[in-house]
């Protein structure tokens, strides 16, 4: 499951003889694709997680990284394709296979380096993988050579320039229990222990190194299936850094592969990116890219050989990514189920509508963007024909608000009008624009209401403002009266129970509000869960974790019904970290410990400063040293004394 993160280290000479070892699997293929079924392809995605909002809802940062994974029929790797977080191919992979299926050699085209390695597998006579042999750029880097130690255990030699390695792993059912790395002189470098799940993925893994300026590490993993048996969804937890991770797979079955088509005309979506590409039988299509929030216009022609030429107009190169700035254009190839655009440097991958449909509301969303951006000849230069000549001439101001609707004013006052002319709401407003589905936001006497389609009232025109607040539910909206805010549920057909400053805080299950000097968890309905006059503050720490404390400063946590997990004792200035920790100050000597959102106690109270990162682009240079460390926080003693800590408590040297 990690082999994309490991093949591409072969590309630097320092980290060959970390990473070569970690593809053997001894027992049966050597590099098989993790998945059950007839699977024909997967798209997977790891992001760092920021926060989590529902069991397997996350926030998440940006992404990491990502890969396509081609598979052969006999469910064995047969391409990959990775990405950088930027979007450019970082590296592309090729298996091949002998006639009887063994693993012949792979080779990795590391496109950032500008380096070919290939990786040449031989196996003795009872199938067995007996030695990799490695080159870079066609010069003789690396062999490791293999040798059965037993039923269980198997010795591994890496030879890489100046490092000799010598490694011993155990295996049971053919899966590795640990894993042992010795130097030249024979002296341990490094252990790994693995324990899995009844499905055979790894549940568990602990590392520990000898070096003093390196934590040992521990990560745990839970998955979350399709209706196949196949996981989706991986989240790791990486105890001595304190992240989690969350890795996503998109898998494409044999059985849902469309029949292949010979024109590219459709609807395709990019599971990796967020982009939609609509291809027309006209010879034009429309890119919407959602991080972006624009839409491309463009041109496509038959190259032949199954190939076509993608180019977006110039108008829209401005501020686009940059691979589709090319005058050059990019080249498009069909494949079953899939479409591939790319150039030297890059590669967008693109499913079809039928294997992956676009929800109802992307849809809606997308057409209006579409329109949007059809009404602009340039930037800030809007197309002379985007409103009638016929509209224009009738009313003092015409402007179109959505497909077909315009919002036209006559003597001081909007309506709505299609393109035929036809009165659909009537000059009654001040201000009028569309905000939702089949919602309009109006003003009346300088106050704000909202109607319906029909003109039928939703909420009176006597609010200072009205907006949509997505974030606490699609039918939810704002308004602001006399200085108080308040939300109505368009579902309900009520106002919500609370001011809006009393709402502190919320996630899919559950809220927290305030009541007069208390703070109250609540479900969704705002019925109590906890009783009214119990805490003082209750701070969400994630989806079923809570820190409550009340007017004694005493402190617990609590689960999302409200029960208490855990009383955390003699603290005081208890604060969320980063997601996951706490940290917390002594009444007495006003030094810091770390907690877990569990309150338990992962060190003693013995730091002056504990410093985290909370983001990787501002503390880059902190984030880098955290990770080198396996750390999750830099400390400082009231002695002076400085180093990392890990979130397994463990107190590392800094390297120098």
């Amino acid at each position: 499951m990690f082999l994309p993160f490991f093949v591409t280290l072969l590309s630097f000479h320092n980290a060959i003889a970390q990473s070569v070892f970690s593809l053997q699997r001894p027992q049966g293929s050597l590099i098989n694709a993790p998945t059950k079924g007839d699977v024909a392809f997967f798209y997977e995605t790891t992001h760092p997680i920021k926060d989590q909002m529902g069991e397997w809802n996350f926030l998440l940062k940006e992404r990491e990284r990502a890969s396509v994974n081609l598979l052969n029929e006999a469910g064995d790797y047969q391409e990959i394709i990775l990405y950088t977080e930027d979007d450019d191919v970082f590296s592309h992979l090729q298996f091949s296979y002998t006639e009887n299926g063994q693993l012949q050699h792979i080779e990795e085209k590391n496109q950032l380096y500008g380096t070919v390695t290939l990786l040449n597998y031989t196996f003795d006579r009872r199938g067995r993988a007996s030695s990799i042999r490695c080159t870079l750029n066609g010069a003789p880097l690396n062999e490791m050579v293999f040798i059965p130690k037993g039923r269980s255990r198997l010795s591994e030699k890496l030879v890489a320039r100046q490092h000799n390695l010598q490694i011993f792993s155990e295996y049971q059912d053919g899966l590795p229990l640990q894993r042992e790395v010795f130097d030249t002189n024979n002296a341990l470098i490094s252990k790994e222990i693995y324990t899995y799940n009844k499905q055979g993925l790894v549940s568990k893994t602990e590392s520990s190194f000898t070096a003093v300026n390196k934590g040992n590490s521990q990560s745990t993993f839970t998955y979350r299936y399709d209706d196949r048996g196949n996981w989706v969804n991986m989240l790791e937890h990486n105890h001595a850094t304190g992240t989690f991770t969350l890795v996503t797979r998109t898998i494409v079955y044999r059985d849902q592969l469309p029949l292949r088509q010979e024109q590219p005309v459709g609807l395709w979506n990019c599971p990796i990116d967020n982009l939609v590409l609509e291809v027309y039988e006209d010879g034009s299509f429309d890119l919407i890219d959602g991080q972006k929030r624009e839409v491309l216009h463009g041109k496509w022609s038959n190259l032949g050989w199954g190939r076509f030429l993608f180019n977006v107009r110039y108008q829209d190169h401005f501020g686009s990514r940059r691979p589709f700035r090319s005058n050059q254009g990019m080249t498009m190839e069909l494949r079953e189920g899939r479409l591939m655009l790319y150039d030297k440097d890059h590669h967008f991958d693109f499913l079809a509508e039928e294997i992956r449909p676009t929800p109802e509301i992307i849809r809606t969303a997308q057409a209006h963007a579409i329109w949007e951006a059809g009404l602009w000849e340039s930037p800030g230069k809007r197309r002379e024909d985007a409103i009638p000549s016929d509209i224009k001439a009738a009313f003092d101001n015409a402007y179109p608000v959505a497909p077909n609707k315009f919002r036209v004013c006559l003597d001081s006052l909007c309506g709505i009008i299609n393109e035929m002319g036809a009165v659909l709401l009537p000059f009654a407003y001040e201000y009028i624009t569309p905000v939702g589905q089949d919602l309009y936001l109006i003003n009346k006497e300088n106050k704000a209401g909202l109607i319906d389609q029909f003109g039928g009232e939703i909420l009176p025109a006597i609010y200072d403002r009205i907006w949509w607040e997505p974030k606490i539910g699609s039918t939810v909206f704002g308004t602001r009266k006399d200085g108080k805010r308040y939300y109505h549920d368009l579902k309900k057909g009520d106002f919500l129970p609370y001011e809006k400053d009393d709402i502190m805080s919320f996630n899919d299950d559950r809220m927290v509000v305030r009541e007069g000097r208390y703070w109250v968890l609540t479900d969704r309905d705002f019925n109590p869960i906890t009783k009214k006059d119990a805490y003082y503050v209750i701070k969400c720490l994630s989806a079923d974790r809570y820190l409550a404390s009340n007017l004694r400063r005493q402190y617990w946590i609590l689960d999302a019904d409200g029960n208490r997990i855990s009383a955390i004792l003699d603290y005081r200035n208890i604060r969320k970290t980063i997601f996951g920790y706490l940290e917390a100050e002594t009444y007495d000597s006003n030094l810091y410990a770390l907690l877990d959102h569990d309150g338990k106690q992962l060190t003693p109270p013995l730091y002056e400063r504990l410093t985290f990162c909370s983001d990787e682009k501002e503390q880059a240079a902190l984030f880098y040293e955290l990770r080198n460390h396996n750390a999750i926080a830099k400390y400082r003693k009231p002695n002076g004394e400085e180093g990392f800590l890990t979130g397994l408590g463990e107190e590392v040297q800094s390297r120098k």
